[in-house]
C-alpha cells in the first residue's frame, strides 16, 4: 500500500501514518520499494507468525504428557516458552482435586525465580545469557531470591549440568518449582515444563523422583515436536 492509502485505512493524518511505518520499516516488519514507494509486509512478521504456530503446536502436543505428570505428581504443571527474555505460560494443568495456583495461561514470568524461567534462560546462546546477565536488574521477591549476576551464572550452569532448575521458595514463599528444558535433538530450545506446589509437597525426598518423572515428560513433548505436522 501507498502512504496515502495507509493513511486513510487507519484514519490517520500522513504525518503520523509515515512515523508510524519508519518505525515499522527500521524494525523490518515492513518493507518499501524503491520503484513504487508502497510498503508491504516484512519477513520479520512472518518469524513472528511461525513463534506463534510454533508456540500453539508445542501445547496442543504437551496436553497429554502434562496430564499424565499432573497426575503422576499431583502437582500443577505449567508449560512456558521465552519472549524476550520472560517466561510466558501458554498452557497450565491442575490434578484433580488440588486448589489452582495463583497462575494462568498468558501470564508472564521473570526468568530469574521461577523454574521454567531458569530452564529456559539456561539454553539460551551465550552472547544473549551475557547481554541478559549485564542489562537487567533482577527484582528482589524475597530473601531467596537470586539477584546478583554471578550467583544466577552460576545457577544456570548447574541447570545445564543437572538437565533441570529449582525455584526454592524464590518467587514465593512457601511454593517450590521443578522446571526442565524441552530441547530438540540439536540443542535448540523450544520451551520448558515445571511441577509447581507447596513446600511440604515438593521437598528433599521427592525431588529425585518428580525430577525424573518431569524430564521424561519434557523428553516426550521434544520427540513429539520432532515428528513432522500431520
Amino acid at each position: 500500500m501507498a502512504l496515502p492509502d495507509v493513511s486513510r485505512q487507519l484514519k490517520l493524518p500522513k504525518s503520523s501514518a509515515h512515523k508510524i511505518l519508519i518505525t515499522l520499516l527500521r524494525e523490518e516488519f515492513v518493507i518499501r520499494s524503491n520503484r513504487s514507494g508502497r510498503y508491504s509486509l516484512g519477513h520479520k512478521l512472518f518469524a513472528l507468525a511461525n513463534q506463534a504456530l510454533d508456540g500453539l503446536r508445542i501445547r496442543e502436543l504437551a496436553v497429554q504428557p502434562m496430564r499424565q505428570l499432573a497426575q503422576l505428581t499431583q502437582l500443577t504443571v505449567h508449560l512456558a516458552i521465552l519472549e524476550n527474555f520472560e517466561a510466558i505460560l501458554i498452557a497450565k494443568i491442575d490434578p484433580p482435586g488440588v486448589g489452582s495456583l495463583s497462575t494462568w495461561i498468558g501470564r508472564r514470568m521473570e526468568v530469574h525465580c521461577t523454574g521454567v524461567g531458569k530452564a529456559l534462560i539456561a539454553f539460551v546462546p551465550e552472547a544473549e545469557l551475557d547481554q541478559l546477565l549485564a542489562s537487567r536488574v533482577f527484582a528482589q521477591h524475597n530473601d531467596n531470591t537470586i539477584v546478583r549476576a554471578k550467583r544466577l551464572q552460576s545457577e544456570l550452569e548447574s541447570v545445564r549440568r543437572n538437565g533441570y532448575s529449582i525455584d526454592d521458595e524464590e518467587d514465593e514463599i512457601g511454593f517450590r518449582c521443578l522446571g526442565a528444558p524441552i530441547l530438540a535433538s540439536g540443542g535448540q530450545l523450544l520451551g520448558a515444563i515445571s511441577v509447581a506446589g507447596t513446600v511440604l509437597k515438593v521437598n528433599d525426598e521427592n525431588r529425585r523422583d518428580l525430577v525424573t518423572k518431569l524430564t521424561r515428560a519434557a523428553a516426550l513433548i521434544a520427540r513429539a515436536m520432532e515428528d513432522p505436522p500431520a
